[in-house]
């Protein structure tokens, strides 16, 4: 079935006269185009009568769409029509055709509108009343939809989603953020003796609940799209057990042709615009259409292509809306056409995948207007001239900010701090203490993150100047890249927000991040951390391929970390007794101590291997940004200047970890920041000094493996010592760091591997924990093999903690000799095997 066609000029009148006549003359239709079985109505267990209300119709937008019809014709332009299984209705002018019955959801609209009136006469009663029971969205069985459901009702019906698990985040573990924002505003206007004040306080009660519940609730049922088509492709039904399969109501997505995504979309569409909206109109509304269109006003950010200057976000949200509506009623959609096994298959795309980047842009586009709210309300509050607006630009700050800081949580645990500290509470004396153009600043730090852009969120009145996106070859960390690797780097993001959705126990989503990518947004496409997992398949002649058949060779096949890590998601056969946390912390830190680790190594020698093929004096050829690269994936965006107040993931925050336990924090050779090793690798492939180069090469990756011994002793200690709460992710943590090291130690000594193994790689069950004395073992170990390894002890330090043991031989043994000095490491030939990457090591038991 097509979609969409073009009409005709005449056609385009006709559509609006229609119009006309079906806001203000058609009845009620006599049965709804398709019944709904249990569990419809947003998803609760509310029943579905055969027929759904139709609320308020809106009668005054008939003439201006008739206007609107001669309007696209004199402009040229076809007004969009649907096939003749439309359902009838329209918002907005005729700006959307519905498909399905969600109109009685844009009648949620009217409730905000009726707040706002009753705030205009303090009425707290009024307000209270409508938000907490409703009374203009009628469902099905009589009963009204409350603005105040759209946020409680997340605790059941969200669990596991990105959105969901951000307003978690950000909250302390608040199951009703958004409610709670709004009632705490409603509290405090019904404690107020001043009646201006409590009027204000009602008023941005009633905006709360439009840009924080009416919000959430949309990218809910966006992201419920992309889950229905998840559980289709994954073959769900009512025995099902697998976490994506929770909600999926099999019965109700095959009504009408497959139908049940539209209306998810639909309903979607219908929270977002409303039933008071008119086209492109910044006085009609009270839903967040009219939000965009308010703060397009004031940012000048229209769609100078559109012939009423609707705001570009408006314009690019229904957009997507169309887009996803196209793809989950296309013929055959939500089938995969890859096996999910390795190889090319990996790389295929499916329709669900295409659909969750269409929710993650569309999420994007729909923050927009609240960055823009809040910068509004910020400078006003800052040097507004209107003295008599100052509380309510300052109640709304706090307002916009809370709308905000869910998603800044999951993006920048530094930026995050100092705007919920003075932007949440405006009577604190902490409130815009920073002053507005630093914590401006912050807010703008984190837009790639927040899928926007300085275009995207425009320039306030022309007074404050347009932000610039950061330059293609910004720092990262300390190092200064000589070719576009910045968006390379920002895959620490996703490690971090994997983690955050493991925390709220939201696997599936992580998973899906691990797989599909979100923020590293590369000339090719969407970067994912499965890419860094599967490097190797695709690896080339040269030193790499040497180290690719070591590493082929010691496991046997050549996505042995990946596999790992798709075994810890599902719980399967070494996790199958697995805690949640221990998964957890298996998966995040195999992708800390593993696969960037690899992806550097890689890189590394990628680089390495070209250094005498020439063009290495272009700094924007390949060579030098596969040693960008390298620098990426070890220090990531999210590592800040020296280290500091950092949030990153990566190399450095792996070398900050244990030193102070080990005393190695000022003194170790490799506590030099990674970025000066690398900055310095660069310089040598610059000048084509491959010796130089190699030598790098060489000292970068004992700095990468010292930190990694450091934490296979931690844990060997702590796991034996300590009983505390956290020891199951102790052990786990203590499981990866040594699988992490131990081919390292078996190629130069297979008998101190396997002592190492015998302690730390235990099955993780959740009930088994090292045995007394086990740590010694490990120490041994250790002192036997770094000569060997070329590592000298005093690199490694002294444990600090029970044992005071450091891994340095005694005076006078045989281990003695050597130990402490740097010995020429050999990257070729027979010794290759030792210079794996430490990512690749990972035992299986």
């Amino acid at each position: 079935m097509e979609m969409m066609k073009t009409t005709t000029t005449a056609q385009s009148i006709m559509k609006a006269f229609l119009f006309t006549c079906n806001n203000m003359r058609r009845p009620p239709p006599s049965s709804p185009v398709f019944a709904s079985p249990s569990a419809l109505e947003d998803r609760t267990n509310l029943p579905r009568t055969p027929q759904s209300p139709w609320g308020r119709r809106l009668r005054k937008g008939g003439l201006t769409a008739l206007v609107l019809g001669f309007a696209l014709a004199s402009y040229g332009v076809g007004a969009t029509e649907y096939d003749d299984d439309d359902f009838g209705e329209y918002l907005a002018d005729g700006l959307y055709t519905l498909k399905t019955d969600v109109r009685d959801r844009a009648d949620i609209a009217e409730d905000i509108a009726e707040m706002l009136q009753a705030a205009d006469s303090g009425n707290y009663d009024e307000v209270a009343f409508i938000y907490r029971d409703g009374k203009n969205s009628q469902k099905s069985n009589g009963a009204y939809r409350s603005l105040s459901s759209l946020s409680t009702l997340l605790a059941d019906h969200a669990e596991g989603e990105q959105i969901y698990i951000s307003s978690l985040k950000a909250s302390n573990n608040d199951q009703s953020y958004a409610h709670s924002v709004v009632e705490e505003l409603l509290d405090e206007a019904y404690g107020s003796e001043d009646a201006e004040e409590k009027r204000v306080l009602l008023a941005c009660a009633a905006r709360a609940a439009e840009f924080l519940n009416v919000w959430g609730w949309v990218a809910h049922r966006l992201q419920i799209v992309v889950g229905d088509c998840q559980a289709i492709e994954a073959g769900c039904d009512v025995n099902s057990d697998q976490e994506i399969c929770r909600y999926y109501d099999e019965d109700w997505y095959t009504v009408n042709n497959n139908s049940g995504g539209l209306h998810s979309i639909e309903e979607a569409v219908a929270y977002y615009i409303g039933a008071d909206q008119l086209r492109a109109d910044h006085n009609s509304g009270h839903m967040l259409y009219s939000l965009a269109e308010k703060e397009a006003r004031h940012f000048h950010t229209f769609d100078e292509n559109d012939v009423l200057k609707q705001a570009k976000t408006n314009v690019q949200f229904l957009k997507i809306m169309q887009e996803m509506s196209g793809k989950v009623m296309a013929k055959g959609s939500c089938g995969t056409d890859g096996d999910g096994g390795g190889g090319d298959s990996m790389k295929k795309k499916n329709t669900s995948v295409e659909l969750r980047m269409l929710m993650n842009e569309a999420i994007g586009t729909m923050t927009v207007p609240l960055i823009q709210l809040l910068i509004r309300h910020m400078y006003e509050a800052a040097v507004g001239t209107d003295p008599n607006q100052l509380e309510r630009h300052k109640i709304m700050v706090t307002v916009a900010v809370k709308a905000l800081l869910p998603q800044i949580s999951t993006c920048d645990e530094v930026s995050l701090s100092p705007l919920e500290r003075e932007l949440t509470n405006r009577n604190s004396e902490e409130f815009m203490r920073s002053g507005f153009n630093a914590l401006i600043a912050l807010l703008q730090k984190n837009y790639s993150c927040l899928g926007v852009t300085c275009a995207e969120v425009g320039s306030y009145k022309g007074i404050l100047p347009l932000c610039t996106e950061p330059l293609e070859r910004n720092y990262i960390g300390a190092y200064i890249p000589q070719s576009n690797a910045n968006r390379h780097a920002n895959i620490d993001l996703d490690v971090l927000q994997m983690d955050i959705y493991m925390h709220f126990d939201g696997f599936h989503e992580a998973e899906m991040l691990y797989k599909y990518g979100k923020n590293a947004k590369t000339e090719h496409g969407l970067l994912s951390l499965q890419d860094l997992a599967t490097l190797f398949p695709s690896v080339p002649e040269g030193p790499t391929a040497d180290i690719y058949e070591v590493y082929k060779s010691y496991y046997g096949e050549t996505n042995f970390v990946h596999n790992t890590i798709l075994d810890a998601f599902s719980g399967s056969n070494n996790f199958a007794f697995s805690s949640n946390t221990q998964r957890r912390e298996i998966i995040f830190y195999l992708l800390r101590t593993c696969v960037t680790t690899e992806a550097v190594v890689f890189k590394m020698y990628q680089a390495l291997n070209g250094c005498s093929s020439g063009f290495i004096h272009d700094i924007t050829s390949e060579k030098p940004h596969a040693w960008d690269e390298a620098a990426a994936y070890a220090i990531g965006n999210l590592e800040g200047w020296g280290g500091k107040d950092s949030g990153g993931q990566f190399i450095p925050l792996l070398q900050r970890e244990h030193c102070a336990t080990f005393g190695t924090c000022t003194t170790s050779p490799w506590e030099e920041p990674i970025a000066s090793l690398m900055e310095l690798g660069l310089a040598h492939l610059i000048r084509r000094d491959c010796k130089g180069l190699t030598e790098s090469v060489r000292e970068i990756q004992a700095a990468l493996l010292v930190p990694l011994i450091q934490g296979v002793l931690y844990y060997s200690v702590t796991n034996e010592f300590e009983n505390v709460a956290e020891q199951k992710q102790l052990e786990a943590r203590g499981y990866v760091y040594a699988m992490a090291v131990l081919p390292w130690v078996h190629h130069v000594d297979p008998a101190a591997a396997k002592t190492i193994k015998d302690v730390m790689a235990m099955e993780i069950t959740g009930e088994q924990r090292l045995a007394f004395g086990g740590h010694k073992a490990v120490f041994d170990a250790f002192t036997e093999v770094l000569p060997k390894m070329h590592v000298p002890c005093e690199d490694v330090g002294t444990d600090r903690t029970y044992t005071h043991r450091n891994v340095c031989p005694a005076e006078g043994s045989q281990s003695d000799s050597g130990a402490g000095k740097h010995k020429p490491l050999s990257f070729f030939g027979k010794n290759v095997g030792i210079f794996v990457s430490i990512a690749l090591p990972l035992l299986l038991l």
